[in-house]
């Protein structure tokens, strides 16, 4: 999974085959959001072979709800499809659910869904997951002049199509799988601190008026 932790969104369109999806979506809650999977009420999944109206109001209902702990309220909803006027039902719904509620919506093909819902949902793909992977890979193994030639592609196109840091985060998101993975395996002291400068530079990310060259250069030099 490649979601920006630090900064999570509240509705998002998963693609690809349902069950591996919800395994991922599951181990993102549990060990990198730290949320308790079993036994937790908070945590709500469903699988339909069609979504219809009645299932979106139900779901609308319970969302309204407080949660029962502080935690978040996630609602995970894997779906072979979703009648059109759930989805119309389920406009507002993905604009503006309540605090603190995130919605995974989990479908082979975000095609199948209405182009103004499709508009309200953040959309991740198997496709940009193996992207993301090959150009986290790629970075590590490339020399530094590598790197900052890899990084001012995505800061040029963020900055020519003035479009929010997502593209940024997805990578550093990317990374910090990648490098975590090697820390379980190696258990070393310099990869321990690069995983501190990704985060750190990540968490500036997140101040409006920081540069999103600057942080990647930072990142590109300094982790191992």
């Amino acid at each position: 999974m490649h979601i920006n932790k630090e900064s999570l969104h509240h509705a998002y369109c998963l693609e690809g085959e349902k069950q591996k999806l919800l395994g991922e979506t599951l181990n993102f809650l549990q060990n990198f959001l730290g949320l308790k999977i079993q036994g937790n009420p908070d945590l709500w999944m469903e699988d339909f072979d069609t979504l219809g109206i009645d299932d979106s109001r139900r779901i609308s209902d319970m969302q309204s709800n407080k949660a029962f702990g502080d935690s978040k309220k996630i609602y995970i909803l894997s779906v072979n499809s979703i009648t059109v006027e759930a989805q119309n039902a389920f406009l507002k719904l993905f604009e503006e659910p309540t605090p603190n509620t995130h919605f995974f919506l989990l479908i082979e093909s975000a095609d199948r869904l209405l182009p103004t819902l499709k508009s309200r949902l953040f959309i991740l793909s198997t496709e940009k997951k193996a992207i993301l992977e090959n150009d986290a890979k790629s970075f590590l193994e490339g020399s530094t002049g590598e790197r900052l030639a890899h990084v001012k592609k995505i800061s040029d196109s963020i900055s020519q199509k003035k479009k929010g840091k997502d593209s940024a985060f997805d990578f550093l998101d990317t990374l910090e799988v990648f490098l975590e993975g090697r820390l379980r395996k190696e258990k070393s002291k310099a990869l321990l601190r690069s995983l501190s400068v990704l985060v750190k530079n990540r968490n500036y990310m997140h101040d409006r008026s920081s540069s999103v060259k600057i942080i990647l250069d930072n990142v590109a030099i300094n982790i191992k």
